[in-house]
């Protein structure tokens, strides 16, 4: 079970969590998922075809919140996805954040 509470850190069945400290891209682990509408899911195919030629390799789980979770404990490097909406990631975003992680700002297309 993870949690996390702003300014006490994020965890992972009571055990404090952290990002991972990979920091060249062609060792990195990242996730990706894929909306239902057919224009972001070939925006994203097009990325992932750009980004797995800088990788070692990417992962689809079908859940942001997940995919967020374990970049939160370093099982990921990264994740991106399109289209994504506050309640697929607030709770991803908060452990990451928590674990000290960077989020970037968030940009709204559609």
């Amino acid at each position: 079970m993870f949690w996390a509470e702003r300014g006490k850190g994020a965890y992972c069945n009571g055990n404090p969590i952290s990002i991972s400290t990979v920091e060249r891209a062609v060792d990195c682990v990242i996730a990706t998922g894929f909306v239902s509408t057919s224009e972001f899911r070939e925006i994203n195919i097009a990325s992932m075809e750009y980004i797995e030629k800088e990788c070692r390799t990417i992962r689809v789980l079908g859940s942001a919140a997940l995919h967020l979770a374990y970049v939160a404990c370093g099982k990921f490097d990264a994740f991106w996805e399109y289209s994504l909406s506050a309640w697929d990631i607030a709770v991803g975003v908060l452990l990451v954040r928590g674990t000290g992680g960077d989020v970037p700002a968030l940009i709204k297309t559609s």
